[in-house]
């Protein structure tokens, strides 16, 4: 297992020239975003949704959103991780879907739908915000990796317009976007990347 998880980060690589005539099912995509979702999360809140992107119009209007970068219609999919700031609304659902799974008992959920109702709705907006684009992050990562294992080629875009993303997606105001990540199959070997040494990063 260890050589296997060892393998999988070392071959993931940010693939930015992508096969246009490569195309993943929607299935595959919604395979890789389900795999994805075992990530951690703050209080369990899964704080992420998915806008998958294939429509070529839709990637022409996304383009020049995210620096012009050909990936956008290149790649196979774009997937955009949208960070959900009012997290907290789904404390009953998913607490719910632990006691009805066997994982808690009622006592036990209710509990933890007081106790993080009030801890997230206590919190200001950035602190929210701050919370939901970290573990956006962590599901980017689980996302590219899960790609990997399933021999797709993936490249994480940060560079993009936030609100320009957000008005083309006619997003709510607390749905804000965070990543784009770019699915398919690479159409020449991605540049290699050192890493700083262990000493300089200890400290």
């Amino acid at each position: 297992m260890e050589r296997m998880i060892t393998q999988l980060m070392n071959e993931r690589k940010a693939t930015r020239q992508f096969d246009p005539n490569f195309h993943l099912a929607e299935e595959e995509v919604h395979e890789l975003i389900e795999m994805a979702t075992t990530s951690p999360s703050s209080s369990n809140l899964q704080p992420w949704r998915f806008i998958v992107v294939r429509d070529e119009d839709v990637r022409k209007q996304l383009r020049p959103l995210a620096l012009n970068q050909a990936q956008i219609e290149e790649a196979s999919a774009i997937v955009v991780i949208v960070a959900d700031t009012r997290m907290h609304e789904r404390v009953e659902q998913i607490n719910r879907m632990n006691e009805t799974s066997g994982y808690m008992t009622k006592e036990q959920a209710d509990r933890k739908i007081e106790r993080d109702y009030e801890t997230y709705e206590g919190k200001s907006d950035i602190e929210r915000f701050k919370i939901a684009m970290f573990d956006a992050g962590l599901i980017t990562m689980s996302l590219t990796l899960a790609a990997t294992a399933k021999g797709i080629d993936s490249g994480i875009m940060g560079g993009f317009d936030p609100e320009g993303v957000a008005s083309l997606f006619e997003l709510d105001e607390h749905l804000v976007p965070a990543i784009l990540v770019a699915l398919g199959k690479r159409r020449e070997e991605p540049q290699q990347t050192t890493r700083l040494p262990l000493q300089d990063i200890l400290l």
